[in-house]
């Protein structure tokens, strides 16, 4: 996973531009029109998972000067809609993290049935780091918690700990007591 931090800026510049709105629909995804920096991937498309996954990546060092003051004004911004909107953003929360969880457990399944899955690891265990982003928004029903404890005890029976597996300027937003999935490999 490699992607700049203009990336990471120029997604949540246009997540804000209409996160309220979205906010407000019902919906768990939302078309973003924004182009990513030349060479990079397209944005995913917005929601609560992915503006946080972006805020987190963003937790890197970055150099004091302009890249590290948006940062800031951007999470005050975000902060600022999550207080305003606090009952829909837990609830879209959860519907997101509910979707998360499942796939992350569909993949784990298919992992142990299906080896050649394991050289999508590295892409999968993004929906394991959106739904421990999605955690700290809000408590979480037990039959997501469940299922995705589940997962990660199958997950843990076949990892291999190891080197951090997306770029390595991103480790330091990704500390391995949390996030001790991107450390390693399933066998």
């Amino acid at each position: 996973m490699s992607l700049s931090v203009t990336y990471d800026l120029r997604y949540l510049e246009a997540a804000l531009d209409v996160l309220e709105d979205f906010i407000k629909s019902p919906e768990i995804y939302w078309s973003l029109s924004a182009s990513p920096p030349p060479g990079e991937p397209p944005y995913p498309q917005l929601s609560l998972g992915n503006v946080l996954l972006a805020l987190q990546r963003l937790q890197r060092p970055l150099e004091v000067g302009e890249e590290a003051a948006l940062r800031e004004s951007y999470a005050d911004a975000l902060d600022r809609i999550r207080q305003r909107y606090r009952a829909v953003w837990e609830q879209k929360a959860i519907k997101e993290a509910r979707m998360r969880a499942r796939l992350w457990a569909q993949y784990i399944a298919e992992l142990a049935k299906e080896q050649s899955s394991r050289a999508y690891y590295a892409a999968e265990v993004r929906n394991r780091v959106i739904l421990e982003l999605l955690r700290r928004e809000v408590v979480l029903p037990d039959t997501i918690e469940t299922l995705r404890a589940h997962a990660d005890r199958r997950l843990q029976s076949r990892f291999e700990p190891g080197e951090f597996i997306w770029d390595e300027d991103l480790a330091p937003a990704f500390p391995p007591q949390t996030f001790w999935y991107l450390y390693g490999q399933p066998r």
